[in-house]
């Protein structure tokens, strides 16, 4: 039976369950910043024999999961389109056990070490960070979708305030055009994501410096760099800077 965790003793198993993989450091993190109380924000946890085999973190309609390979994925199911879920992401293995449709999947990839910077990225800070919005989701998409941007905008600023995600960003006249972030983090593992550069500065090593600049961060705070890759050629790309397969990824669809 899974259990909403809502103590602080709850929300220290869960986290130290959480404490390697990447998906473990995806719930982490979100615990970390979010708690309990979010209305957002829910997450749940399974045991067997007084140990965890399973966390679900959904936020709003988007699920994660971790889980060992003797967790009761049936009643997982249920919870998940009980709880709302439109979709669910885990590790592959852990999804295959789910008995739903991969709707996209992936590669995960770690570096144990990186090579040198060129150029460092600057470390995005509070006044900086609404500049990445267009690098990330287009130069319109602000004004087209106001709410989404408050949003978005208030969760990474949450998340850099406390400390618990770090984005860096080349700026050319005052105009974030590359970025990329580590967004979640645990023992294991500093997650990188975000990573994007404007159409018009490709091609010229932004994306590499703020990857790079990212990687490094994470690897002076004692913990692994690690990302999910989709699968459309672009592992080739993180290969060139250390980065090599260490799992893989589902995503699937209700």
């Amino acid at each position: 039976m899974f259990k909403l965790v809502q103590s602080d003793k709850e929300i220290k198993r869960v986290r130290a369950f959480c404490a390697n993989g990447f998906f473990g450091a995806r719930i982490n993190t979100t615990i970390a910043a979010y708690g309990t109380d979010d209305r957002f924000v829910r997450t749940w946890y399974a045991e067997n024999d007084n140990k965890i085999t399973a966390a679900v973190q959904l936020t709003q309609t988007a699920a994660v999961i971790q889980c060992t390979s003797d967790a009761d994925f049936d009643s997982l199911t249920v919870l998940l389109q009980f709880a709302g879920a439109k979709t669910v992401t885990g590790e592959k293995e852990c999804m295959k056990k789910l008995g739903l449709p991969l709707h996209r999947q992936g590669v995960l990839m770690s570096a144990a070490s990186l090579p040198a910077l060129q150029k460092t990225a600057e470390n995005a800070d509070s006044e900086q960070l609404a500049r990445l919005h267009p690098v990330l989701f287009g130069e319109t998409a602000r004004n087209e979708n106001p709410t989404d941007f408050a949003a978005w905008f208030a969760d990474v600023s949450h998340r850099t305030r406390h400390g618990l995600s770090e984005y860096f960003a080349i700026f050319e006249n005052g105009k974030a055009v590359s970025c990329a972030g580590t967004l979640y983090s645990n023992a294991q593992y500093g997650c990188i994501g975000a990573v994007a550069t404007l159409p018009d500065y490709r091609k010229r090593g932004f994306g590499r410096d703020c990857t790079l600049t990212a990687a490094h961060s994470v690897l002076a705070n004692g913990q692994t760099p690690c990302l999910a890759c989709a699968d459309n050629g672009i592992q080739k790309w993180y290969e060139t800077m250390g980065f090599a397969i260490c799992g893989a990824w589902a995503e699937s669809e209700f």
